[in-house]
């Protein structure tokens, strides 16, 4: 039973990292609406207000593509296949972050809110995997 759950959760994982990643390249590509939102409808591009607020989403964005890099690094090197509920839990989240990407973008959300859809949705994922990479390490080098 346990295998058949591991092949199913492990591409969904991996589905659910990958269109995460190509939701954060269509919000840099798009992320002028959702600083406007942010900032006065009157700021032009080359103010500061803008370029300060357009460097937290940058920022944002960036720790969002390491979170989802190392979470792929993991998934192809297959250290946490057998975690199925981290696997879930992993899934679950990715997929809110997925349908919270598509409504920033959609709904033009002011940029600072990123910072509670990377929180919630990549940073937790994230901090889960590598403890349990971490964990796994601690315990394979104490045992061997």
């Amino acid at each position: 039973m346990s295998g058949t759950v591991t092949e199913t959760l492990v591409p969904g994982k991996f589905l659910c990292v990958m269109v995460h990643l190509l939701l954060i390249i269509v919000i840099y590509y798009l992320r002028d609406n959702n600083i406007y939102a942010g900032v006065k409808s009157t700021v032009a591009s080359d103010d500061d207000d803008y370029k300060s607020a357009e460097a937290v989403l940058l920022v944002s964005l960036a720790f969002t593509t390491i979170c989802l890099a190392f979470e792929l690094i993991i998934i192809v090197i297959g250290l946490t296949i057998y975690f199925d509920t981290l696997s879930a839990t992993s899934i679950f989240l990715h997929a809110l972050g997925i349908l919270f990407s598509i409504w920033f973008v959609l709904l033009y959300w002011p940029y600072w809110i990123y910072w509670y859809i990377w929180l919630f949705t990549s940073f937790i994922p994230f901090f889960f995997e590598f403890m349990t990479v971490l964990t796994a390490r601690i315990f394979f080098l104490y045992k061997y």
